[in-house]
């Protein structure tokens, strides 16, 4: 007679202290037990479940997630036992007069240099500003080397304008395509670098390429579809830029991202301006009134442009207001499709991010504070009392040459420096 199956509760109950004793066996739990395939069966499910429940793109995205790249605390100038890069040139040995010379010149700006204080700037994202404020760290530092070291230095012979450090902050050094930056003397060299939000920056580029002309989502989309690890691409050594807008190994970009934050010595972030140049200011040691500035560019009026198409005598273009985008560029913007053509520039922006963040941390957050309120207050003083006067005029036409303009280091950089040096109390 066939035994009567036992129900669940029987099977799955604890054994009470009168049952009979279980044999002592070292056999294993038999397969078809009901306890194992229950156990088995509810693993299975929940793997499904995940499985079923989990989307196709975060796949994709787990490998390139930006924690997965690290960030570091840029570190103080002070405390690498190294001397600050600061480089100062003498006249070229061709009869180039004293008076006449300049070193912070059209010719320079486009040759690469393994020395010296090497900006990279990249379009559009606060860059002119930024290359301003450069020249400005260049000028302050050289000054300094003059009077603490000049006779070593070759300073002192110098006239004070002249007492500048050597310094790159033209696009065109930068874009460079047989310049590596790994091959730079990092003992005598300080590379930096200004990020901004891929998207903001991608529209902005193409509302200053368009300029006055009526905005179209048409082209917007047909511009922004182009765009591939812009800012990243500008930053990597040469022989890996094909890399970040040809490569289809996802595992690739974020080693290209890493490559960069190990390089750079610094990347600040336009949106974080003020706390990027005072953390700027702790990282090469320098004073508050080193990083006081003036915009280089304003939205609505006129900026003096010099390039080879006008003989680099120079025209004045319309930088337009910032237009808004609409949903249907919005929608693009949040897509797959740009993620994914732009994932290395992502990565980065958000790797510069937490990277300043913990250099703050490192500065100490208490005497950060203190400095990004007294940069502020002098930034203030700054926007009150020194008022640049544009090469240009508001109607768009270059003023002639006797005709009051407030003095750049080069172009429309660093402009009104004079006045900014002889602010009181900064």
């Amino acid at each position: 007679m066939r035994r009567p199956r036992a129900s669940w509760p029987t099977l799955l109950a604890r054994p009470t202290r009168h049952a009979r004793p279980r044999p002592n066996t070292t056999r294993c739990w038999p397969l078809s037990s009901v306890r194992v395939r229950v156990a088995a069966t509810a693993v299975v499910g929940l793997l499904l479940l995940f499985a079923y429940t989990r989307r196709p793109s975060d796949y994709s995205d787990d490998s390139t997630s930006s924690d997965a790249i690290p960030s570091r605390a840029f570190p103080l100038w002070k405390d690498t036992g190294r001397p600050v890069p600061c480089i100062i040139d003498r006249p070229p040995d061709d009869g180039t007069s004293l008076q006449s010379w300049t070193p912070i010149n059209e010719a320079d700006q486009r040759q690469p240099s393994r020395e010296g204080l090497l900006f990279v700037k990249i379009d559009k994202a606060g860059s002119s500003t930024m290359a301003g404020v450069a020249l400005r760290i260049a000028h302050a530092l050289g000054k300094r080397q003059a009077l603490e070291g000049g006779e070593e230095a070759g300073a002192t012979a110098l006239p004070e304008n002249q007492q500048v450090c050597r310094a790159r902050v033209s696009h065109a050094w930068s874009k460079q395509s047989d310049f590596d930056y790994s091959s730079r003397d990092k003992d005598k060299s300080f590379l930096f670098t200004m990020l901004r939000d891929p998207k903001s920056r991608a529209v902005s580029e193409y509302n200053w390429q368009v300029g006055m002309r009526q905005l179209s989502d048409d082209s917007l989309l047909h511009h922004l579809r182009s765009v591939r690890n812009f800012q990243l691409g500008l930053v990597v050594d040469s022989t890996d830029r094909s890399r970040t807008t040809e490569t289809n190994d996802i595992g690739e970009i974020p080693q290209l991202v890493s490559n960069v934050l190990v390089e750079f010595d610094f990347i600040g972030l336009l949106e974080r301006l003020d706390e990027s140049l005072v953390a700027l200011q702790f990282v090469l040691g320098l004073k508050t009134r080193d990083i006081v500035h003036t915009k280089s560019k304003q939205s609505g009026s006129y900026v003096l442009v010099k390039s080879r198409a006008n003989s680099f005598k120079g025209e004045c273009n319309f930088i337009p207001k910032k237009a808004s985008v609409s949903p249907g560029v919005e929608t693009y913007l949040g897509g797959r499709e740009w993620d994914t053509n732009n994932r290395g520039d992502n990565l980065l922006y958000d790797a510069a991010n937490r990277s300043l963040d913990r250099t703050i941390d490192a500065i100490g957050r208490s005497s950060f504070d203190r400095a990004l309120a007294r940069y502020r207050v002098a930034q203030a003083m700054a926007g009150t009392k020194c008022q640049p006067i544009s090469p240009c005029t508001e109607d768009g036409r270059v003023r002639a040459k006797e005709e009051a303009v407030s003095p750049c280091y080069l172009w429309d950089l660093g402009c009104n420096h004079v006045c900014l040096d002889r602010l009181d109390d900064v």
